[in-house]
């Protein structure tokens, strides 16, 4: 008896409870059960002595009962937002389906009464050598499969994913790749020389024949108008890595087609290639893979600096 009074004032000085309860509240299948007469009864305590411990439960802790791990900050579109995207890619879309035929029909009508033709656009590869005309084809792509993103409630996110990394690694990349090559080009004397030649070049013909309207939007109006789709449309953008090793593959597809077209059939689009030679035309490609990526980046600055306040 000494003993059971001993360790119940030991239970006591330490948990401020004695130690019956405490073998009651630990050892009880369902917990510590109040009884009535106790209900509404606490002991004091001294407010000396040490407050009670908790003691740690041996019960496993179920996966369904922790708190879901938090996601990601994505910005959601709201109703004006999505109503906003679909007009800017439907006017985009039929945008550059007709300069697409406009430019087919400018080209057609050039060659018919002036017999011009664009240089290396007659032989092996046709005008798909061009990158003007690659970008042409890309963006149609691109902004057709972001209408039916808008247009389609089945599967949307799978759809807004694949959008974003078409536009961010290809769509945006390629378009501000021609608009500046093309800048470039025009306002340097230098290179304006290597890329047109003379007055009476084949080259400077066609230019000159071409209306400006048609040059203006084959290779400016393009840069701006990917450009006001990263600031109109929030596009997620996916890891630096596999953004890069994906303009890497593009690039090296469209350069190992510009070798095969020279190697098998000694056709290249642009003059300038005929005058660097096989040697230094591996610059030029080189600076397309170089502008493609600080487009890239350049685009992500963009839509951080348009969407920061949105997403966060």
């Amino acid at each position: 008896m000494a003993d059971f009074d001993g360790e119940e004032d030991m239970a006591l000085r330490v948990f401020g409870t004695p130690e019956r309860d405490l073998r009651r509240r630990f050892l009880h299948p369902l917990g510590y059960p109040v009884s009535p007469g106790e209900e509404g009864q606490e002991e004091e305590v001294d407010s000396n002595q040490q407050q009670p411990v908790e003691q740690p439960s041996d019960v496993p802790v179920q996966e369904e009962d922790l708190p879901p791990s938090p996601e990601p900050l994505l910005y959601t579109p709201t109703a004006v937002d999505h109503v906003v995207a679909l007009l800017f890619h439907l006017c985009a879309a039929f945008f550059f389906v007709y300069m697409k035929l406009e430019t087919d029909s400018v080209l057609a009508r050039i060659k018919q009464e002036k017999g011009l033709v664009m240089p290396g656009s007659d032989n092996y590869g046709g005008r798909l050598k061009f990158l003007t005309f690659l970008n042409f084809h890309v963006q149609i792509m691109y902004f057709v499969l972001a209408l039916l993103c808008d247009l389609l409630p089945v599967g949307q996110k799978e759809l807004q994913r694949f959008r974003d990394f078409i536009f961010t690694t290809i769509a945006l990349p390629c378009a501000l790749v021609v608009t500046s090559m093309f800048w470039m080009f025009s306002l340097t004397p230098f290179l304006r020389d290597y890329a047109v030649g003379a007055d009476d070049s084949p080259v400077a013909l066609m230019l000159n024949a071409l209306p400006q309207h048609v040059i203006h939007t084959s290779h400016t109006a393009v840069g701006f108008l990917v450009i006001i789709e990263a600031l109109l449309v929030y596009h997620r953008y996916s890891s630096n890595s596999d953004a890069i090793k994906t303009i890497f593959i593009w690039n090296g597809c469209y350069a190992l087609w510009i070798y095969w077209c020279y190697y098998y059939a000694g056709a290249l689009p642009y003059i300038l290639l005929h005058n660097l030679g096989p040697y230094l035309m591996h610059l030029v490609l080189l600076l397309f893979l170089v502008v493609s990526i600080a487009s890239y980046f350049f685009g992500k600055k963009i839509t951080s600096w348009s969407w920061a306040g949105e997403v966060n």
